[in-house]
């Protein structure tokens, strides 16, 4: 249920307890026993919508949380060289680049070389792009 649907709920619950308020003293039992049930589905529907919305909120945070993890990864470790996206070790890009067809999709994925290929080309291994012949950068310590 979405929240339009969940303030609607809402709506009708109050509408019914404004009824219920409005009851003259020879109401009948069963009348007022249809109020009740009116009251208990409405709120009932009410209670879904607000879990529904809170599921959604959630998963909301939780893309929000990831995407400034991430944006703060790369202002603070990363560097572009060629229009390729590189980590960082004291301000020089070192390894291997990063996807830039993923990374434009909002994941950040090494490319790997294809070494039983001919030509040993680099490509990556979620998006299944090909770059060709890529610079890897050695770092200081001899890693890639």
């Amino acid at each position: 249920m979405d929240v339009t649907g969940t303030l609607t709920a809402i709506g009708t619950a109050l509408s019914v307890v404004k009824q219920l308020t409005e009851i003259d003293a020879h109401f009948d039992k069963a009348d007022l026993k249809l109020k009740v049930a009116e009251i208990t589905s409405a709120l009932a529907q009410a209670k879904l919508g607000l879990v529904d919305a809170e599921e959604v909120i959630r998963a909301k945070d939780s893309e929000i949380k990831k995407l400034s993890d991430q944006l703060k990864y790369k202002a603070e470790n990363t560097t572009r060289l060629n229009s390729m996206l590189y980590d960082t070790e004291d301000g020089e890009p070192v390894g291997r680049p990063y996807c830039p067809v993923c990374e434009e999709k909002g994941s950040l994925i090494k490319i790997i070389q294809d070494l039983v290929g001919p030509g040993r080309l680099f490509n990556c291994p979620k998006c299944k792009s090909n770059f060709g012949h890529v610079s890897v950068r050695q770092s200081k310590s001899g890693n890639y």
